[in-house]
C-alpha cells in the first residue's frame, strides 16, 4: 500500500509529503514550476 495517498492532482515524484511544502517555500525545489504558477495565480489580479 502506498504511503502517501493521492492527495493532490499532480502525480508529485516526492518520496515524502513534507516536499510538496516545502516546494511552496523553496523556489530551489524541484517543484518550482508549480510555485511560479501559484504565485502568478496570486499576484493576477
Amino acid at each position: 500500500a502506498p504511503e502517501a495517498p493521492p492527495a493532490k492532482e499532480t502525480p508529485l515524484p516526492s518520496p515524502a509529503p513534507h516536499t510538496d511544502i516545502v516546494a511552496k517555500i523553496s523556489p530551489t525545489s524541484q517543484n518550482a514550476q508549480e510555485k511560479d504558477i501559484v504565485e502568478g495565480l496570486m499576484e493576477k489580479p
